[in-house]
């Protein structure tokens, strides 16, 4: 067999290994009901929001609100059971969808010998093979993680910096609306450290679009922020102070 035929038969191994592993998952996602108590709690909560219509404040239960976390996870569940119905798969989807997205997207931007392989390496981290399949704030929360990272390392190699400096700002965006300022907490320490130590603290400080990203920040977040302290008062109190 030729180099050439090598490198192409290892290619199919990994594609059929990656999408395995995907119905695998959706298999299981299928075929397991909603897990006590977190999955379930989350599942309730996108069903409530679906069969009242409401979709600013998310609701643990008829009439009492849960703001405990902002609720881009609950829309995409609820907006799954508004199309396809209530099924524990359905409910499930958009993070399956998202896991299937965030391994694609690795591998489009790793620089390994093999497109699929940093997706299978991914799909073969326990934690995030789980997540794929559980109805949680975690997978969007990772998504905005990853995009944070993906778009700054690509800010400062890159000449297109503009595109890719509004991308960080708006993964922010999707992050705070995902889990909240926890979202700051995860990305902007380590690219400080990172910034530091190569010793491109001040370049970076000058380079990036600060008014306009937080601007941009500013238009995915507040939104839902101010309408949710409207129909809810203290939430703002409650979830950040």
């Amino acid at each position: 067999m030729k180099k050439n035929e090598v490198f192409l038969f290892s290619e199919k191994i990994y594609l059929i290994i990656f999408w395995g592993l995907v119905l695998i998952r959706a298999f299981f996602n299928y075929s397991l009901p909603l897990m006590d108590n977190t999955e379930a709690r989350y599942a309730e909560i996108a069903r409530i929001m679906t069969e009242t219509q409401n979709w600013i404040v998310p609701h643990i239960d008829y009439g009492v609100p849960f703001l405990a976390k902002p609720p881009l996870s609950t829309w995409a569940s609820a907006i799954c059971i508004n199309i396809f119905g209530d099924h524990a798969f359905f409910i499930r989807l958009p993070y399956l969808l998202l896991a299937i997205g965030i391994a694609l997207f690795l591998s489009r931007y790793g620089k390994t010998t093999f497109k699929y392989f940093p997706g299978v390496l991914l799909l073969c981290i326990p934690e995030f093979y789980l997540h794929s399949g559980v109805v949680s704030t975690d997978v969007f929360l990772n998504l905005s993680i990853v995009l944070v990272m993906v778009s700054f390392w690509k800010f400062q190699k890159t000449e297109n910096k503009r595109l890719w400096g509004y991308l960080i700002f708006l993964s922010l965006g999707i992050g705070l609306l995902a889990k909240g300022p926890i979202t700051l907490i995860l990305t902007f320490p380590p690219l400080f450290i990172w910034a530091i130590v190569h010793k491109k603290f001040e370049h970076l400080l000058k380079i990036t679009p600060w008014i306009s990203g937080i601007l941009i920040i500013l238009a995915v977040t507040l939104p839902w922020y101010i309408l949710a302290e409207k129909k809810s008062p203290g939430f703002l109190n409650y979830f950040i102070v």
